[in-house]
């Protein structure tokens, strides 16, 4: 397969760095590899190239792909090019912090032979220290601070707690110290985050409905009596129009909970021209903003509420119960000889940051550094890769799609894709280059998402969103097709997902009977059968019904792994 012109861009130049979005179907393996390999024809050393994906599915594959393509390469230069790939670093962000620390693990106080947990040991074996210390006998110094945090969320929600606060271990172990140094520090803190929502809130209230406020002050200042619910509902937001405070909206929000205020206000022989629909517009859109905005403008802070004191005897407790808990897990892995995934990131990141001149043996060992699923990084992953990032032009190179981030629940955080952007462009000189060309679906199928999404990701105001970006069909033989099937809404919620999965299946059943559907593979065409037919569902309580009708028209069907 040859290259589109943004391919080659992105693959072929090595003068700039290049952050490569690509949404699904786009290329960006095939990319990856070319890059690979346009690097070693450029005289590259394989040992000079280090190349990060996230799954060992996605690194083997490349690994296949590249091996593939120097198998292709004459010459006994390339022979011991395809000897040096035996030991080439491609690899997981994972398994690169594994050999690192056994590279140094004396600087990174590691045992040099030790165990790697995958996912599955280590969550078992939290899930173990969390039952002893729950269920069993727990150390003497933690019994009453697990009683009082089982006494205020119980046993289930305590583990979740421990849990999630695991994943940002750091972060946790900050605001407990800092909790236990100094409460009033953290009271400080709590009513600074609550007073900045509140004050960003009214900001947004305010740019949002800004006009619809200006409309209603021009209103008032015109009709000045009380003759309709209008007029009335005039009288009572002019007091607060001018207010660009969180007081002054949630006045507003008050005067809208009045059930004499509603989209339909006023009589018409009482308003001159327009200014009925002005008023009941300007209405609509505050009652939309209030929707929006009224929580986080209602949020108070008071140290001496009765909540506010209970909230600090729960974190006093809970920071009390996570030590407990963190020193079990870690000496169970100390027993074990043993490092998590989190364990293998977080010792490697801070094992850079103590020790520079190790980050400089990596600076000048790796002179390009690759990174695939760029958008599911979390921020100390990309911590390790600024540490050994050199200042070379061209070195860094990552390819990634936003709207793909599948990793939140890792701490992977969107919005890092959109600051390793920038530093791209504007540190190290580089460039973003979109990938345009859509390879998997049909014109149709293309065209489709490209109006939905174009609509739906209109805007990035916010750091974690971004644009979409239009993809154009390559595949030109079979434009393909979309059908949207509606069924008659009823009251009955068992009855319309009954009837949505009849539906679904007769059409089904007519693809394949009236043989109207083709699919193409190899060149040729046929009709579509009934393997060639996938049903998605959003939730497992619907499969019962889509069994149900499945089975109902005699359409063989098997029930995949993920549901």
């Amino acid at each position: 397969m040859g290259l589109t012109d943004r391919q080659r861009q992105a693959a072929l130049d090595h003068t700039k760095s290049k952050c490569v979005t690509a949404g699904a179907g786009t290329g960006k393996t095939h990319v990856l590899v070319r890059k690979y390999i346009s690097l070693l024809e450029g005289g590259v050393g394989v040992g000079s190239i280090l190349a990060l994906t996230f799954t060992e599915k996605a690194a083997a594959e490349m690994k296949v792909r590249v091996r593939q393509a120097l198998a292709e390469k004459e010459g006994e230069a390339w022979d011991v090019v395809r000897d040096e790939f035996l030991w080439a670093k491609v690899s997981t962000f994972h398994s690169f912090c594994a050999s690192v620390l056994r590279e140094f693990p004396l600087e990174a106080h590691v045992g040099p032979d030790f165990a790697v947990l995958d996912e599955r040991e280590a969550l078992r074996l939290r899930e173990e220290a969390m039952d002893d210390l729950i269920y069993g006998d727990p150390p003497r110094g933690s019994r009453e601070a697990v009683i009082g945090a089982l006494r205020a969320v119980g046993a289930h929600e305590l583990k979740n707690y421990l849990e999630a606060l695991a994943r940002r271990r750091e972060d946790a172990e900050t605001f407990f110290a800092a909790l236990a140094g100094s409460e009033e520090a953290v009271l400080d803190a709590w009513r600074a985050i609550v007073e900045g929502e509140r004050a960003k809130a009214s900001i947004a209230f305010c740019d949002r409905a800004g006009p619809s406020l200006e409309v209603l002050g021009g209103l008032a200042a015109r009709y000045p009596g009380e003759r309709d619910p209008g007029e009335a509902y005039l009288r009572a937001v002019e007091p607060h129009l001018e207010g660009e405070t969180a007081s002054a909206v949630l006045a507003i929000a008050e005067v809208h909970t009045d059930r004499r205020f509603r989209a339909s206000m006023g009589q018409k022989k009482n308003w001159a021209g327009n200014d009925l629909e002005d008023l009941r517009s300007a209405y609509r859109c505050l009652n939309d903003c209030i929707k929006d905005h009224e929580a986080a403008l209602s949020l108070a802070f008071d140290p001496a509420d009765p909540f506010t004191r209970a909230t600090l005897e729960f974190l006093h407790d809970l920071g009390a119960v996570f030590h407990a808990f963190t020193g079990a897990v870690e000496a169970e892995k100390r027993r074990r000889n043993a490092l998590d995934f989190d364990d293998l990131v977080n010792r490697t990141r801070r094992l850079f940051a103590d020790h520079d001149e190790i980050a400089a043996h990596f600076r000048d060992r790796f002179r390009f550094i690759l990174i695939d699923e760029f958008q599911d990084t979390d921020p100390v992953q990309i911590a390790i890769i600024h540490a050994i990032l050199g200042r070379e032009p061209g070195n860094l190179f990552v390819v990634g799609d936003p709207k793909q981030s599948i990793y939140l629940f890792r701490e992977a955080d969107v919005a890092q894709f959109r600051h390793t952007r920038e530093m791209i462009e504007q540190d190290l000189g580089g460039e973003t280059i979109a990938l345009d060309v859509n390879f998997r679906s049909t014109p149709a199928v293309v065209g489709f998402t490209n109006a939905v999404f174009g609509a739906l990701m209109a805007k990035c105001d916010r750091p974690w969103e971004f644009l979409y970006e239009p993809l154009t069909p390559s595949r030109t033989n079979d434009a393909g097709s979309v059908e949207v099937l509606l069924c008659p809404k009823v009251k009955d919620r068992a009855a319309g997902r009954r009837a949505e999965a009849e539906m679904a299946a007769r059409r089904v059943r007519a693809i394949v009977e009236r043989g109207e559907k083709p699919v193409y593979r190899d060149g040729e065409s046929r009709p579509a059968g009934y393997g060639d037919i996938a049903v998605l569902l959003e939730r497992r309580t619907n499969l019962a019904y889509y069994e149900w009708a499945l089975a109902r028209y005699g359409i063989p069907y098997r029930v995949h792994a993920g549901l």
